[in-house]
């Protein structure tokens, strides 16, 4: 199986029918914090207790997974983005999953995140800064 994280995009971003063992992660809509998000990551994808709730750790965890032994796949559902459409950790947030999508060669599963449709140019903006 190759690796691979891919960007999807969907009128209705929660539904997924996954496959049998996949596990599954939403993002709520209100996520203003980065500390609450670093909380859902961190429990829905047991980041270990040496986890240090910043950006760069946070790259760090999604890019090992190791712990994971088993599921294959991993959806990330977003009910909306998270912070403000202007905040820059909405910015390193994109970069960060952007730079997971690029890398093929760290993870050992596929890794998919789901957003809203309407959000598609948005984040071709804010990443195209």
């Amino acid at each position: 199986m190759s690796d691979r994280v891919s960007f999807e995009y969907s009128n209705r971003p929660l539904d997924v029918v996954p496959q049998s063992g996949a596990l599954v992660l939403v993002i709520p809509r209100g996520v203003l914090q980065k500390g609450k998000l670093f909380e859902i990551y961190s429990r829905g994808l047991r980041f270990p207790p040496y986890f240090g709730e910043k950006w760069d750790a946070f790259e760090e965890c999604l890019g090992d997974l190791s712990w994971l032994k088993r599921p294959t796949k991993v959806y990330v559902l977003h009910e909306s983005h998270p912070f403000t459409t202007d905040s820059q950790d909405l910015k390193t947030y994109l970069q960060i999953l952007k730079a997971r999508t690029e890398d093929t060669t760290v993870l050992q599963l596929e890794f998919h995140m789901r957003f809203a449709l309407r959000h598609r140019l948005l984040f071709q903006r804010i990443l195209a800064n």
